[in-house]
């Protein structure tokens, strides 16, 4: 039950220790079909008879995983019956952006996608304002198709000798994931003049 990107929790049962005290109880799993042992990956939960549960977590994004219930006794192991679940997609993770090349009016936006989620990222891009929030809906928006590696833009057409917030964007199919905001100031100009 409650499966996301990176979690799980798994439930099983000991019906009964069969006259011999129960030393160890959990689940063991792994990546993928197959039949998990106690040489798989192994989650021990405490306690003898009846219900329990464990969560799992550290999995990878949109991955089958196999699992069962397992209990030791003086006499051996028994096993519960295989089941599978799938983790869901992830959303994409964004390294900060990085801000170079600047200029009184222009600057270099750079990101990367650190993380897929599991699934393929679509488009990328950043948003830029003078607005520390960065609202969305008033926000400058710069998109690209993703090639893979890390993607950047040059922007123009800045204000003089003005604090700009930015952050990147990147889409799969569990949506629209975003980096945090770092600001930057572009640089003074020489004065303006006209002889009269």
């Amino acid at each position: 039950t409650d499966v996301t990107s990176s979690s799980a929790i798994l439930s099983g049962t000991v019906l009964t220790d069969n006259g011999a005290e129960i030393t160890e109880r959990g689940f063991v799993w792994m990546q993928g079909d197959g039949t998990p042992t106690t040489d798989s990956h192994k989650q021990v939960v405490s306690g003898t008879v009846g219900d329990f549960t464990a969560a799992l977590t550290g999995l990878e994004p949109n991955k089958k995983y196999s699992f069962r219930a397992y209990a030791i006794n003086s006499v051996g192991t028994s096993y519960g019956t295989v089941m599978t679940f799938s983790t869901v997609a992830g959303l994409p993770v964004l390294s900060s952006v990085a801000v170079s090349q600047i200029t009184s009016t222009s600057a270099t936006f750079t990101s990367d996608v650190m993380d897929h989620g599991g699934e393929t990222v679509s488009e990328v891009g950043f948003y830029y304002s003078g607005e520390e929030t960065v609202d969305l809906a008033t926000a400058v928006k710069v998109s690209m198709t993703y090639a893979g590696g890390p993607f950047n833009k040059a922007i123009s057409n800045l204000s003089i000798a003005s604090t700009y917030y930015v952050k990147a964007y990147a889409v799969n199919s569990a949506g629209v994931a975003y980096s945090n905001v770092i600001s930057f100031t572009t640089l003074a100009s020489t004065p303006v003049v006209s002889t009269i």
